[in-house]
């Protein structure tokens, strides 16, 4: 990825947005066989739509049934051009709190972001996830797989395709985790 930018972008090509690590997941299930002609699984579909869903979770961002079948239908596409979704996504959401956060100034630090979270519902996430318990470091969803590559079977064998995060009897919220 280019010097100085993000996960999120943003991106100056098709190679930085690859290089994400939603692309690379789908890459991994490519590489290690798991992916048949046609996927009729859906894995692909299901890896890059679980990351545009996250992205706009992440957000607070209210979804209606349309809001996702769009993004199921984007999920069909290049997994690249999905990422630029995910990087914008993020990227406005972040700058948004910037700004916000910049015009109350006066009501600088926690009492800062309890003013922004009562005067602009929504625009500051509402529950504050762990980095690791229940997604990847860049915020997309887990990929289990068991051991060998077989299907996960939620004990502490399960390691994630994306990451390579182990579930463990420390981490509960990897175990219900799915894929």
């Amino acid at each position: 990825m280019t010097a100085g930018h993000g996960p999120a972008g943003p991106y100056r090509c098709e190679r930085d947005a690859a290089a994400a690590a939603m692309p690379r997941a789908v890459r991994a299930l490519h590489d290690a066989g798991r992916v048949r002609a046609g996927d009729p699984e859906r894995l692909v579909r299901d890896t890059i739509a679980g990351h545009l869903l996250h992205a706009c979770e992440d957000t607070g961002m209210e979804l209606g049934d349309y809001d996702r079948r769009v993004l199921v239908w984007l999920s069909r596409g290049e997994p690249a051009t999905a990422q630029v979704l995910i990087g914008l996504i993020s990227r406005a959401y972040q700058a948004g709190v910037q700004a916000a956060e910049s015009r109350s100034d006066s009501r600088a630090g926690d009492h800062g972001r309890a003013w922004l979270a009562e005067s602009a519902p929504g625009l500051l996430p509402t529950v504050a996830r762990p980095a690791y318990a229940d997604r990847c470091p860049d915020g997309g969803p887990h990929l289990w797989v068991g051991r060998d590559g077989r299907p996960a079977s939620g004990d502490d064998t399960d390691r994630c395709d994306a990451c390579g995060a182990r579930r463990t009897t420390e981490n509960p919220a990897a175990r219900s985790d799915s894929r």
